[in-house]
């Protein structure tokens, strides 16, 4: 009888812990190590192991004793493969996972030749390498290499063959080796982090993305949903074009709506993608959007509406998580498709037309429509009548601070998974309309106005149509792997290789800076320690609330909100997602700073990376005058004076607000603790501790967090 032969296959598997932790419960090394910081790159190829220990060792028995029946089964176990361990190899630095290779099925000796360049920004005595075993729920640890630290300082790379470790210390099988290539470049040997993100035919490009840079687009750059005339100053900057402060809300009007149905009677095809997830039903009171609303507006129209229902994975992460017996009950995490982008043809010249896509943090549902006044009481009744929500109170305005672009897109659209085919087949082929015009890089390498475009995501193949099947291939697409999945996660690529290039400063506009970094501090007193993982916001947020006081009739009652009415100020929602480095480049999108949004595996995001060639530091020997200038300007004309404003927000005496960024009210002294300022514990009106219920001492993480915070509220002042 022929012996059976092990069956190598590839998968996308890996333990589910995403980029999360690796805590490895034994030493790799007998002796004390020194613990050094590693900041800067780490260039790693996984090669190969051999001699793994077969972790399925109950399959291995179950086979032999198949072996053993008699001859007339021996064609059919001719059909089986010896089953053995699945590999992959998790990459760690200080219990934070950095990357992962793919597995390889039913093998003791996998070849992966797997690259990653990953930056780092940790302390740590060692990097290890875990080997595991997949398995159908969670993995287990075959062995692990360690490489100190102070080695990777010290040597201009590592490249040799490792014994497997066990617990023990000793080889988890004899000849049990992973073979590594190993480079750490320190940030200070970095071209980008000395002189930016330089001159040449890539500036700018965030290299590591799934898509490359797109050149010769045109951007337009808004804050807030609509800007009145008047209502911010006029600015100078250099270019034939001067700034002009957009009104995003009347742009995308012109394209949504009516509209919608109007072009679909004249035979334009019209998609309307609606996520139908719990966030479009009632959850606690609260819903932005209703689905049964839209399908009753679009019931007697040409327009296509198709749901998209997320599906679930083989271990239930998905986008929305219900039990299976109860559908309307939640078994695990909500995560949502965050994405927010609007993508129209516009016109363009001589009966042409153009791609044209809406891109940032601006929903299109309730509460979202604000301006720079950030009125709570003028426009109640009139312009936000029956358009707001707040959590604390029942009768004010959900204000948003908003940054959004349109690009005039050269790349082609973006396709995400519809639930059939039938709603994929709607999808039109834009290659194939004449009319559409495609901008080249020839026909605007002499405007002096065009940029330069670059799309970043957080999303996985769950939720998106393009990526590779084989795994081996998601190296080259600059895709992560991990359970079942491949993973998208270039927004975070980009938010990195953008801050490590920063020279003179960096202006952050973000929803949050929430998350749960490895470096953190744990603290006792967090509440249950069998719940669900905790989230806690970062110790210190100095520039954190915007307010704004208007006048209105006011009201007699005894509500929770009538201190607020007395005083006209409450804490308005910031709901931007954008960053500007060196008034030359911007990052806008949908994507929050934290985990959830940037892992990959959460919510999905996309952004675009902007810059405009002509007005680079590279190309100008003072700071570049641009549109990036312009913008920035106008939003610091918005939102300057934060202390100043704080003592006006306060006051017993209502006075007309000239900004609406305040300074978190904490003080930080030399020791780098955070208190209260005198006679300001609580939030006005509202209540609640500024400082919390508990203070926690600072990690090095969050305490060079807070250096970078007050770097930057510097600047702003």
């Amino acid at each position: 009888m022929a012996s059976p032969l092990f069956h190598e296959t590839l998968s996308l598997g890996g333990s589910g812990h995403g980029q999360g932790l690796q805590i490895l419960p034994f030493k790799t090394s007998k002796v004390s190590l020194q613990v050094l910081l590693l900041h800067g790159n780490l260039d790693i190829l996984v090669k190969e192991a051999k001699n793994l220990p077969n972790m399925d060792m109950f399959h291995k028995k179950l086979g032999d004793m198949f072996e053993k029946i008699d001859l007339k089964f021996s064609s059919k176990l001719d059909s089986h493969h010896k089953i053995t361990s699945d590999p992959y190899v998790a990459v760690s630095v200080a219990g934070a996972v950095i990357g992962r290779t793919f597995v390889i099925s039913n093998s003791e000796n996998p070849i992966w030749m797997q690259h990653f360049n990953v930056p780092v920004a940790h302390y740590a005595s060692e990097v290890h390498f875990v080997v595991k075993d997949d398995d159908v729920v969670g993995s287990q640890i075959m062995g692990a290499v360690g490489i100190p630290v102070e080695q990777l300082c010290s040597a201009t790379k590592i490249e040799r063959t490792f014994p497997i470790l066990n617990g023990k210390g000793e080889p988890s099988k004899p000849g049990a080796v992973l073979t590594l290539s190993v480079k750490y470049t320190p940030i200070q040997q970095m071209a980008i982090y000395s002189r930016g993100l330089g001159s040449g035919p890539d500036h700018h490009r965030v290299p590591g993305t799934y898509f490359p840079i797109r050149k010769g687009c045109k951007v337009t750059l808004y804050q807030d949903a609509h800007v009145h005339d008047g209502l911010l100053p006029n600015l100078e900057v250099d270019g034939i074009v001067g700034y002009e402060h957009g009104s995003c809300w009347q742009d995308i009007c012109n394209a949504i709506g009516d509209l919608l149905k109007l072009k679909s009677q004249e035979g334009v095809r019209v998609l309307l993608l609606v996520w139908d997830d719990p966030t479009s039903k009632s959850i606690v009171g609260y819903k932005t959007i209703s689905n049964s609303t839209i399908s009753f507006y679009l019931k007697e129209s040409w327009v296509q509406m198709m749901k998209r229902l997320a599906s679930f994975s083989s271990t239930l992460r998905c986008r929305y998580c219900f039990a299976l017996d109860r559908p309307e009950k939640e078994a695990g995490p909500i995560y949502t498709h965050h994405q927010k982008t609007v993508i129209v043809d516009a016109d363009s010249s001589y009966n042409k037309r153009k791609i044209m896509a809406f891109v940032g943090g601006l929903d299109l549902c309730k509460g979202r429509y604000d301006t720079p006044n950030h009125s709570l009481f003028r426009t109640l009744q009139r312009v936000h009548k029956d358009d707001y929500h707040n959590a604390c109170f029942t009768l004010f305005v959900q204000e948003n601070l908003g940054m959004i672009c349109i690009v005039e897109l050269t790349a082609r659209l973006l396709m995400t998974y519809s639930p059939t085919s039938r709603s994929e087949d709607a999808f039109l082929k834009i290659e194939r309309i004449p009319e559409i015009v495609w901008m080249t890089e020839n026909s605007s390498k002499d405007d002096p106005e065009t940029w330069h475009v670059q799309v970043f995501r957080s999303i996985d193949s769950n939720s998106v149509k393009g990526f590779p099947h084989n795994p081996k291939d998601a190296t080259k697409m600059n895709l992560a792997c991990g359970k079942n999945v491949l993973i998208d996660m270039s927004i975070h690529t980009a938010y990195v290789n953008a801050i490590r290039s920063a020279q003179p400063f960096i202006y952050v506009e973000n929803q949050y800076f929430l998350g749960s970094s490895y470096d953190w501090d744990a603290h006792k007193d967090l509440g249950v320690t069998t719940s669900a993982p905790i989230q806690r916001i970062l110790f210190l947020q100095p520039v954190d609330g915007v307010s704004s006081l208007n006048a209105s009739d006011p009201t007699a009652s005894n509500t929770p909100q009538e201190p607020a009415k007395k005083s006209r100020r409450f804490m308005i929602y910031i709901h931007s997602k954008g960053m500007i480095v060196d008034v030359e480049c911007v990052i806008i999108g949908s994507s929050n700073i934290n985990q959830r949004s940037m892992e990959g595996t959460r919510d999905t995001e996309i952004a675009v990376g902007a810059y405009p060639p002509s007005h680079s530091c590279s190309n100008e020997r003072h700071n570049p005058h641009g549109q990036v200038y312009g913008y920035r300007m106008s939003l610091w004309a918005e939102h300057i004076g934060g202390e100043q404003n704080w003592k006006r927000y306060i006051a017993d005496k209502m006075t007309e607000m000239k900004g609406h960024l305040l300074k978190y009210p904490v003080d930080v002294n030399r020791t780098d603790k955070a208190k209260a300022l005198p006679g300001c514990e609580t939030f006005p009106d509202v209540g609640g501790k500024i400082l919390g219920s508990f203070v926690a001492s600072h990690s090095r993480n969050s305490h060079n967090l807070n250096l970078f915070i007050k770097e930057i509220w510097c600047l702003l002042l």
